[in-house]
């Protein structure tokens, strides 16, 4: 069968980690999404922390999806993720 997306998503995190890479996803503000690391890593927040980010990694490992451009940091974007047409299994969250 076909895995499913948030699925595939995990999935690509966990192999660029176990590889060696340090994933991080931009969201469409410009912030992060999503940032994966095996060592301390001071961590920024907000617009523009994507490419404050990118420095700070040895192996960056950009992962560019539509599923993650959405960065759910706030109830009003948990609303909004849930609304979307593969948000349904948010919803449970919005309750």
């Amino acid at each position: 069968g076909v895995m499913p997306y948030r699925f595939w998503l995990l999935q690509r995190l966990r192999d660029d980690l176990v590889s060696g890479l340090q994933p991080l996803s931009p969201s469409l503000d410009g912030g992060t999404s999503a940032l994966g690391a095996s060592r301390m890593l001071q961590t920024a927040y907000g617009p523009g922390s994507f490419h404050r980010h990118l420095p700070r990694l040895d192996a960056p490992s950009v992962i560019s999806s539509i599923g993650l451009l959405h960065d759910v940091d706030t109830p009003a974007a948990l609303s909004s993720a849930a609304r979307h047409v593969r948000g349904g299994w948010l919803q449970e969250f919005t309750r």
